[in-house]
């Protein structure tokens, strides 16, 4: 839970409770004789703030407990309703351990989710298949709009606010097992203009075999985990399936050959912050024993080794551009790569799900340099990679600061080192030195001449991180404003095709073998030097749809 929301609740406290008392019967409590039919369920009420829903489902005979976050509130409603005394407990969500003995009938998940970061959000929901019976229902209510300006994702109170679409956060609790049964857009129960809420009644489905989903997690929580490996690989998993999916080829026999190649390029992006951190005075083990003076991860001198040598030359970006170089001889990077390879092969691959139901899950073929996983998690990664890497990402912090040991390290500040941008959002300057030198220049976007433009990502950097050359192209500067960080629609990419594929013309004249290899990740073969257009721009709407229907991204046309 996040640390400025919860103090904002006990600072104000007593304000708070009175605040939500005063509030006349309505809103989510409407529902729930509907979604808990069965007057004697046991019902967990989360975030149960000044007691109001909690005691109201007393009243109406459920068996009902609650937990909250803040002390105070929690002493608030304690202390002006006795009834509560032994009915809420403090702690904060997602849980990490079920605090209670039995599984419940019901969820109560009103005004929560907009407090809870990002990171956090897909292991929310998928805690609260721990915390059900089979058959067991979620009565979840959050805000469709909000009546108080929103500024970096914090209201002016400074409490987190996320306003997550709806059809977005249906999605994730689909993908994690449960369906929608009903839903139900209301009014502010505290009477405030422009603020509108959103009720939602979920039912976990039952299932007689392991899901997908529950082997990947299974993996991650209950996996034995000496090193940061296996967060790595997951991780790495999902970054592909986003950036690079057609380089992952599908065999006759249920299982995806993925190149190793990407995974140790990821392995290099991931590791490199973490232990450049090192020259700063700043040790974030990796394994359980580097914090005591034992072993380091296998690959950390020569990374580290690496990293030295690009501290005064461009650091990670310059080492990214010159080993996009297609043939690299730097023999410090080939022996890098060779035991990041190693370590990839003899660690995750080898044991991840060992000591989980699903068993081992990966294979090395030495043949084709691919590492083999089943089809049907591959396919799960692809649909949940942008809640699982978020997931992943708070993982691995959690794992290094509890690796740190005594001097236990801030799991934020860690989170810091493993989300830097590899390449900064401004740094397009080779596609702006190109397009510098046209003597006459198009918007992509209109066709308008350009005296000054800015450099637009077709997919916004926020989404793909990505400053590959076929992403950049030259728009007017009004145009790229409108447009910021949503992806065009497939109606305006097919009309702009023949500029788009101008510009791709230019930009690989001018820089052919980098174009080519950037290129050729996202196609999945090499198509050059003759068919490469259609299957790049193929490729590009491909990317463009499936981004927008897995993040829910808004679309934009000219």
């Amino acid at each position: 839970m996040d640390r400025q929301t919860i103090d904002y609740y006990n600072q104000n406290a007593e304000v708070l409770y009175h605040t939500y008392q005063s509030v006349q019967e309505g809103g989510v409590q409407n529902y729930f004789q509907e979604a808990f039919p069965d007057a004697k369920s046991k019902i967990l009420d989360i975030g149960s703030g000044s007691g109001r829903d909690l005691k109201k489902l007393l009243e109406l005979g459920y068996d009902a407990y609650g937990i909250d976050g803040s002390e105070e509130l929690i002493r608030q409603a304690k202390e002006k309703n006795p009834i509560l005394l032994d009915r809420i407990v403090h702690s904060y969500f997602p849980l990490k351990e079920n605090i209670f003995s039995n599984k419940f009938d019901g969820i109560l998940f009103a005004a929560i989710l907009m407090h809870i970061p990002r990171e956090s959000l897909f292991d929310s929901v998928y805690s609260l298949k721990a915390l059900l019976k089979e058959g067991g229902k979620v009565l979840l209510s959050i805000p469709e709009v909000y009546h108080l300006p929103i500024n970096d994702d914090r209201d002016e109170n400074g409490r987190l606010f996320l306003l997550h679409e709806i059809d977005y956060l249906e999605l994730l609790f689909e993908r994690v097992g449960f369906r929608s049964l009903r839903k139900w857009k209301n009014e502010d129960s505290l009477g405030r203009s422009g603020t509108s809420w959103v009720t939602i009644l979920f039912e976990l489905e039952h299932k007689e075999t392991l899901r997908p989903l529950d082997k990947i997690e299974g993996i991650l929580n209950r996996d034995k985990k000496q090193a940061t490996y296996k967060l790595a690989l997951f991780r790495s998993l999902c970054e592909i399936s986003k950036t690079a999916f057609h380089s992952v080829k599908w065999d006759r026999n249920g299982k995806v050959q993925i190149p190793i190649n990407l995974v140790v390029d990821k392995w290099i992006k991931y590791y490199w912050k973490l232990i450049e951190a090192s020259s700063e005075g700043i040790v974030i083990p990796q394994n359980n024993s580097e914090a005591t003076g034992g072993k380091s991860i296998v690959f950390k001198t020569q990374l580290k080794g690496l990293i030295d040598s690009y501290r005064m030359n461009g650091g990670y970006h310059q080492f990214m551009k010159n080993y996009l170089n297609p043939n690299p001889n730097n023999e410090l990077v080939q022996d890098l790569y060779k035991t990041i390879k190693k370590a990839i092969i003899n660690g995750p691959v080898t044991y991840s799900g060992l000591s989980s139901e699903s068993g081992r899950i990966f294979e090395f073929n030495k043949s084709n340099e691919t590492i083999l996983m089943p089809s049907e998690l591959w396919k799960e990664i692809n649909l949940m990679s942008h809640w699982l890497e978020d997931a992943i990402i708070l993982r691995w912090a959690e794992l290094s600061s509890q690796f740190s040991g005594v001097n236990r390290l801030k799991i934020g500040n860690i989170i810091e080192y493993l989300i830097f941008d590899d390449l900064s959002e401004r740094d397009t300057r080779d596609a702006r030195t190109i397009f510098d030198g046209l003597i006459t220049k198009n918007c992509v976007w209109t066709d308008k001449t350009l005296t000054d433009y800015d450099v637009d990502h077709i997919l916004p950097f926020s989404l793909w991180n990505n400053n590959n050359l076929w992403n950049l192209m030259p728009s007017h500067p009004s145009v790229n404003r409108k447009k910021s960080d949503k992806l065009p629609t497939s109606d305006l990419l097919k009309k702009r095709k023949d500029a788009i594929i101008h510009y791709w013309e230019i930009l690989y004249d001018f820089s052919s073998d980098r174009f080519e290899q950037e290129a050729n990740l996202l196609i999945g073969k090499n198509l050059f030097p003759e068919n490469w257009k259609n299957g790049l721009f193929g490729s590009l709407v491909e990317s463009v749809e499936i981004t927008a229907i897995q993040r829910g991204v808004e679309r934009w046309e000219v």
